[in-house]
């Protein structure tokens, strides 16, 4: 599976090694249709493991590799391996970057919290759907609110948690999909014996977008 490499797709520089094509070796049509539309880039080498449009949301994971092109629009007798290639799975290490208030509120297990949360909305719109992989796209946003208490201390009442995210589900009888967009959830009455929870699955939608809708959101909870 092949296609234009985009910038968030592409693997950094040091991820790549570069391996010599045989002389033998004879490149498919696709690869050379693929080729004369990117000149003077490259085409990517993806894994149909992770998803099957090479057109959607592409994990960096699933990149096996990619060649070059010339000016030409002519394949350089070049491979670059993907050295961060891996087979389908979870990538949660964004979660863990700037966030530690949301962290608190995840509790013991902040990556088993979220899929949790993925999965139960997901499969709540078509029962039966299963969650192949869950990538955590880029570092989340958050937003704290609260009240003052004694000694100008301030205590947290609310957060919100803004996750960019993509993730393959295959709905019952249908073909895979791949979603993307942000997961946000709210956690409200964090002062009070019981907290409470709201999600929101913002499908196509950015994470500045979701931060604009913490307020609003934060008080409807």
């Amino acid at each position: 599976m092949t296609d234009s490499v985009p910038e968030s797709t592409s693997p950094s520089a040091s991820q790549w090694v570069v391996q010599s094509v045989p002389p033998e070796w004879q490149p498919p049509q696709g690869l050379i249709a693929a080729a004369a539309a990117n000149a003077g880039g490259s085409v990517i080498d993806i894994d149909p493991a992770w998803v099957d449009d090479p057109d959607g949301y592409v994990p960096p994971g699933a990149v096996r590799g990619l060649f070059p092109v010339d000016e030409q629009g002519q394949l350089i007798r070049e491979y670059r391996r993907n050295t961060a290639h891996t087979p389908p799975r979870d990538d949660f290490r964004n979660l863990y970057v700037d966030n530690e208030v949301p962290l608190m509120v995840l509790g013991d297990d902040p990556e088993g919290t979220v899929r949790a949360y993925l999965m139960n909305t997901v499969t709540s719109q078509v029962e039966g759907t299963e969650v192949e992989w869950i990538w955590v796209a880029d570092i989340p946003g958050h937003q704290v609110a609260g009240k003052p208490i004694e000694n100008d201390q301030v205590a947290v009442t609310r957060v919100a948690l803004g996750i960019p995210f993509a993730m393959s589900v295959r709905p019952p009888e249908r073909d895979r999909e791949v979603l993307a967009g942000t997961f946000t959830i709210i956690w409200a009455g964090l002062d009070e014996p019981e907290r409470r929870v709201r999600l929101w699955l913002d499908l196509g939608e950015s994470l500045e977008w979701a931060v604009e809708q913490f307020p609003t959101r934060m008080h409807e909870v």
